[in-house]
């Protein structure tokens, strides 16, 4: 390190700084992409794009979701699975999740039936169930 009479150079110091900020965000990173929610939106988000480019038309697909389910906790799971246009959007975490998209033009629809109602609260089932309609 360079010294001059006042001790660090103030270049030295902002060098010092900004690569701790860059470890710091790397670290955080890392951190995150490790913790299995990122893998599980992508993983479903693709899996649930392929199930609808593969399905005809006036078909019902019912996904276990129970491994999602575990990671996403006690929010509300009309907000886990999203179809958006002709992309299916999966959010696990609060990262904002994850979008692929599918090219079957029809119509469809994705939920979590409701199976009941406790404490005046729904209750749905851990299927997630897909209609692909015309």
């Amino acid at each position: 390190m360079f010294k001059n009479k006042r001790g660090l150079l103030p270049e030295e110091i902002i060098f010092l700084l900004l690569n701790l900020v860059f470890f710091v965000v790397m670290l955080l990173f890392i951190i995150n992409s490790t913790n299995g929610k990122a893998v599980y939106e992508q993983a479903y988000a693709k899996q649930i794009a392929l199930l609808i480019d593969e399905a005809k038309p006036d078909t019902t697909i019912l996904l276990d979701m129970q491994n999602a389910l575990k990671l996403y906790g006690n929010k509300d799971r009309r907000e886990m699975v999203k179809i958006i246009g002709s992309g299916v959007k999966v959010t696990l975490g609060v990262s904002g999740g994850r979008v692929y998209n599918f090219f079957s033009s029809a119509n469809v629809k994705a939920e979590f039936m409701q199976i009941g109602e406790e404490n005046g609260k729904p209750v749905y089932s851990k299927y997630l169930t897909i209609d692909v309609t015309k």
